[in-house]
């Protein structure tokens, strides 16, 4: 199936990460399943699902506050370093702007809660031995631009939002290549992430639950879903990181047929032929499994 969806979609099987598993029939498919892909804002699954183990432990609260302050901001996706310093959150607020809208403040605050340790350790005893996370979103985006990640002031946040919006971006970075010490996950490994949230695997049943009402929730829906069905239930998450165009989703079939993942990591492209590429492959299984 996946030789003919290639050749029809003229897609490039170096540029493309690619698993997929049904969860009823047990079907599966990979393009370069166990290569390590730059993660970008996917990243952010993991760091959700460990969120929702500490709740489940007990040392976090969903209904814990926060009061952000301008040391927390961090430029690109997002809304909450257009606030004034001060605003005051839930921990469910956090982990749903950072879903949701791939708020990378939240992200960062949540990660500082955590720990990137942590997060790593959690995937470990998950049995996912393909999946590093080493840097915070601010780190990240600094060292894609060339900048020293570990000075943070008011003038290195102004000169991030600078380089990010001109696409000064630093090809030579680490950040774009398959090293461990960067937030790289492979396509076997989210997918089995995935199957463990949809199946509800080590978390109760509410922390479940509540995963997938915020994943699909997305207002991210140009990859995955963009060809499907209104109807069609999507839990995702996009990321994004100039050449690097990724979306990953749990999707659940019309009529009762069962629900199948997606995995899908594009390097070496521009965002908007990456964004298609996830798209008409999404749309090609969804057609699928549909029928």
């Amino acid at each position: 199936m996946l030789n003919r969806m290639i050749k029809e979609l003229n897609l490039k099987e170096e540029q493309l990460g690619l698993s997929v598993h049904h969860l009823q029939t047990g079907e599966s498919y990979s393009i370069n399943g166990d290569v390590l892909f730059q993660t970008a804002s996917t990243i952010k699954v993991p760091i959700l699902w460990s969120l929702f183990k500490q709740i489940d432990k007990g040392t976090i609260s969903l209904n814990d506050k926060y009061t952000i302050v301008e040391e927390d901001f961090v430029p690109g996706s997002g809304v909450l370093n257009e606030f004034v310093p001060g605003l005051q959150v839930t921990i469910k607020d956090l982990a749903t702007l950072m879903i949701i809208v791939s708020d990378n403040t939240a992200t960062d605050i949540l990660l500082k809660l955590i720990g990137k340790n942590n997060v790593e350790k959690d995937m470990r005893n998950l049995g996912l031995e393909n999946t590093y996370v080493r840097q915070t979103i601010w780190e990240l985006l600094c060292i894609s631009v060339g900048m020293n990640e570990k000075n943070k002031t008011k003038e290195t946040y102004e000169e991030l939002i600078k380089r990010l919006h001109y696409l000064q971006v630093d090809k030579n970075s680490i950040v774009f290549t398959e090293n461990i010490e960067n937030n790289v996950m492979s396509p076997n490994d989210m997918t089995e992430l995935l199957k463990i949230i949809y199946e509800g695997k080590e978390l109760s049943k509410t922390s479940r639950d509540e995963i997938i009402n915020i994943m699909r929730r997305q207002h991210f829906t140009h990859r995955i879903s963009k060809y499907l069905p209104p109807e069609v239930k999507v839990a995702s998450k996009t990321g994004s990181l100039f050449t690097v165009a990724n979306d990953v989703g749990i999707i659940e079939l019309p009529n009762n047929q069962g629900a199948y993942v997606i995995s899908a990591f594009v390097r070496d492209s521009n965002e908007a032929a990456g964004s298609e590429m996830i798209a008409k492959i999404s749309e090609y299984l969804f057609d699928y499994f549909n029928d």
